[in-house]
């Protein structure tokens, strides 16, 4: 969760241990020239603490970012929009490791960028078995440097490790008409997705500043399908039955899509099922195709309806996807948060 002075991106779950920890990150930036550390992690006991019932403990890492020591996010965005795994490690803990600590340490597969003194050999070695395993860790882990007394983690002295993974969930919508409006809204304000929004039609897009959105204006919409990334998620919904038709046939010749979704009635669907057949695909090809979309038992033909639909179907695909790339971390002496 990224915490500025007056708005918030992201969660870290809610509650009373979000609402906590919103009023510590904020602390950091009127006590910066204080005893407050501007790297360090915490221990909250939900029960005990912050009166949670589901109980637990959880570790938050907190930090400051900003203009002076804020270069390694741009390295981080370069990487990973060249489709770059990449493991952030930074030393945290009391100020005693903050001063032993170098600057933030970048593992790729191949490269490093920054260092953290000493600690650079195992630091490196750690980040690049979790480099090699990153689809089957979770996304945060922490390594104490120190023993501990007891079951839990000494944090006083600990290298947390950050696997960034490029986003694999992208979207290719067609058609910049009230749906796909509704559509573009819900995504990239409640999805980690990259979306390739196009239409033929100029000045048809809303005034949007968003990194995960790419608005394309494209005369002939068929010339952006085989531009987009493999397995994305497709969604025709253009003013016109004959682009749609078109941009059907040619996002079918790709065999590496996730999913076509095409908007339109059980009538639209029967007739161009027929004109595609009629075109030389195949009854298993049209299996990929799926109209009308959206999940059952939404009948409001209201776009903000139809995009709450649309998004929960392709999410119940994108999360099914996910769970069978996934399992659980069993790295000795190392904790997820």
């Amino acid at each position: 969760m990224l915490v500025t002075v007056d708005r918030l991106f992201g969660t870290i779950g809610g509650g009373n241990l979000e609402y906590n920890a919103i009023q510590s990150a904020r602390s950091l930036f009127t006590n910066t020239e204080s005893t407050t550390r501007q790297i360090h992690l915490d221990l909250y006991a939900l029960g005990p603490m912050l009166e949670q019932c589901c109980g637990g403990v959880v570790f938050l890492h907190y930090e400051l970012i900003s203009g002076d020591n804020a270069a390694w996010v741009k390295t981080v965005n370069e990487l990973t929009s060249h489709s770059r795994k990449v493991v952030i490690v930074t030393h945290t803990g009391s100020e005693e490791a903050a001063h032993k600590k170098g600057d933030k340490l970048l593992v790729t597969e191949f490269a490093t960028r920054g260092s953290l003194g000493d600690l650079d050999k195992d630091a490196i070695e750690r980040a690049r078995r979790l480099l090699h395993a990153s689809d089957e860790s979770p996304d945060t882990l922490l390594h104490p440097l120190s023993p501990s007394k007891g079951s839990l983690p000494d944090i006083n002295d600990v290298l947390v490790f950050d696997i960034i993974r490029p986003v694999d969930f992208h979207v290719a919508l067609y058609g910049g008409g009230h749906v796909g409006s509704a559509i573009v809204s819900i995504l990239e304000k409640s999805l980690s997705c990259k979306i390739t929004w196009v239409d033929s039609r100029e000045d048809i897009f809303p005034a949007i500043e968003s990194a995960s959105v790419t608005l394309s204006h494209a005369a002939m919409p068929t010339s952006t399908v085989e531009e987009m990334p493999g397995n994305s998620y497709y969604l025709v919904m253009t003013h016109s039955h004959a682009m749609d038709l078109a941009l059907c046939e040619a996002i079918l010749q790709r065999d590496d899509i996730q999913f076509l979704g095409l908007i339109g009635s059980e009538t639209k669907a029967k007739r161009f099922r027929k004109q595609l057949l009629d075109k030389g695909f195949t009854d298993d090809d049209l299996l990929r195709l799926t109209c009308p979309i959206g999940i059952d038992g939404i009948d409001s033909k209201e776009p903000g309806a139809i995009a709450v639909s649309v998004v929960t179907q392709l999410l119940q695909l994108y999360e099914a996807r996910d769970a069978n790339q996934k399992v659980s971390n069993k790295n000795d002496n190392v904790y997820s948060i």
